[in-house]
């Protein structure tokens, strides 16, 4: 495991993106998953699926340098975690 934590810390912002986004293509190969245009100034990834009509489904894909989540990181990834019911 620890091999393939390592190889994970390795990749590129691109890589990164292409392999979050596989990931979940796999996983719900119906879903009409797509990624959110645009840079949004991090290396993560949003992606999303459905539309505002009949509601969204939405997954952030994040990406932090080092080994050790700081008060930042941590802060940015509960922040993230919003639920806002219809």
């Amino acid at each position: 495991m620890d091999s393939l934590v390592r190889r994970l810390k390795e990749l590129d912002a691109t890589t990164f993106q292409q392999l979050c986004f596989q990931l979940m293509d796999e996983k719900y190969p119906r879903a009409g998953i797509r990624n959110v245009e645009g840079s949004a100034g991090d290396e993560g990834l949003d992606m999303f699926r459905g539309d505002l009509t009949y509601g969204l489904t939405i997954w952030q894909c994040k990406s932090f340098q080092g080994s050790v989540l700081g008060k930042s990181q941590k802060g940015q990834i509960r922040n993230s975690l919003l639920y806002i019911a219809s």
